[in-house]
């Protein structure tokens, strides 16, 4: 196993397209874990609930709402996902960063 991380950490980008990989060395959706899937889930909802019925407010620059938003992606934990728990964030994984982001994010 710990052959395989060390391998896992050298592959970069999309290069399983180009090179032969193993299955178990590139890394689906399938292999989210049930802590990944929940944060996932809390972002979504923040997503559509909070941020979508705004859009028209933000795009106008109406920054006081702008301001909750952030102040509730906060207390939620979605805006502290990778900083240390040395300073009141919640250090989580990479993964973890990137399906937060993917989600809240437009497309």
């Amino acid at each position: 196993m710990l052959r395989i991380l060390k391998a896992i950490r050298w592959i970069s980008g999309g290069s399983f397209l180009l090179e032969t990989r193993r299955p178990e060395e590139v890394f689906t959706p399938e292999d989210f874990s049930e802590q990944h899937l929940l944060i996932g889930q809390t972002a979504e909802e923040f997503a559509v609930n909070e941020i979508v019925p705004n859009i028209e407010k933000i795009e106008h620059k109406d920054f006081s709402i702008t301001r909750d938003l952030l102040k509730k992606a906060g207390e939620l934990g979605l805006s502290s996902v990778e900083i240390p728990e040395a300073y009141g964030g919640l250090e989580m994984d990479k993964v973890t960063a990137a399906v937060t982001l993917s989600i809240s994010s437009p497309p």
